[in-house]
């Protein structure tokens, strides 16, 4: 009975699983789409022509990193629902515009060293490292700037409550 509460962690992962598997669905559908999207508007923003991903690529995509945000924000029931839906609208673009910009880096540090005006190659591993963790990061980064500190509050005061008694 416990784990039905509202802010229990065991239910906040419930929830959070039930969402991202739903929301996986709409994610990989769209998929495509996305990073079309972001190639088409990265080429526009460099004004080169990008070649297209080979068909049949395997990669994880950051269409999922927004699906996974979303999922956060809907199982944070501890926030009411109206907070949580503005989260996803305040996050997913949010998410969608860092995308976009470690792209134009990535792509901008790849014409740089193509031309012979490139970076060091130490650079230019740095770069693609850290350009790798933005989608994956930023979604619970975000997730705790815009709702984390009202799902974990009620954890803390919970335990707090407990030690007392």
């Amino acid at each position: 009975m416990a784990d039905s509460r509202v802010g229990n962690p065991a239910s906040w992962w419930k929830h959070f699983l039930v969402w991202a598997i739903v929301l996986s669905i709409p994610c990989w559908v769209l998929a495509d789409a996305y990073h079309t999207g972001l190639m088409t508007a990265t080429s526009v923003l460099l004004g080169v022509v990008l070649p297209r991903r080979p068909t049949g690529e395997i990669e994880v995509h950051a269409a999922h990193a927004l699906g996974i945000f979303a999922a956060m924000c809907l199982a944070s029931t501890r926030a009411p629902l109206g907070r949580r839906l503005r989260a996803i609208l305040i996050g997913v673009p949010t998410l969608m515009g860092i995308e976009l910009l470690t792209g134009i880096i990535a792509i901008q540090a790849q014409i740089l060293d193509q031309t012979g005006n490139g970076l060091p190659s130490w650079v230019l591993d740095f770069l693609d490292q850290a350009l790798s963790a933005p989608p994956w990061l930023g979604a619970p980064l975000l997730w705790l700037l815009l709702l984390g500190s009202t799902q974990l509050q009620g954890r803390r005061a919970g335990n707090a409550s407990r030690r007392t008694h």
